[in-house]
């Protein structure tokens, strides 16, 4: 409990801020399991508008829709247990079987996504100070 201008705010144990959900022992199992939650009902919803569409119509309907979803915020709590990856590639899995009528989509998984993104945010080059333009 913290006192501040005469009234009392309590302490939470944890808090969501931009859409990510902190917790005040830095897990993550919360942020993942609210992903995946909203990942499931934006497929759903996919599929309940796009019934009738070609696979690259619905392949880019999971694109811009889904996948965003779970690629918001990943440099923070980028799922790492077992349970959590195989959670969110079942998402992926399902989104596969209706866009393509298979499990074997060429989609990139999950974690491959994210390996790739951190690679690169690692190598870009930062200019020195001082050598840029004037």
């Amino acid at each position: 409990m913290i006192p501040l201008a005469n009234q009392e705010i309590y302490e939470g144990s944890c808090c969501k801020d931009l859409g990510i959900i902190i917790r005040s022992e830095l897990i993550w199992a919360d942020q993942v399991h609210y992903r995946i939650q909203k990942a499931c009902r934006a497929i759903h919803f996919v599929m309940h508008i796009v019934k009738t569409g070609n696979k690259n119509m619905k392949s880019l309907a999971y694109m811009s829709l889904v996948r965003p979803i779970f690629e918001y915020g990943a440099a923070c709590w980028d799922p790492y247990r077992d349970c959590q990856i195989s959670t969110s590639d079942h998402v992926q899995n399902k989104a596969a079987k209706f866009a393509h009528h298979s499990r074997g989509a060429d989609w990139k998984s999950l974690v491959q996504s994210r390996k790739t993104a951190l690679y690169v945010r690692s190598t870009k080059r930062i200019p020195a100070r001082g050598h840029g333009k004037r």
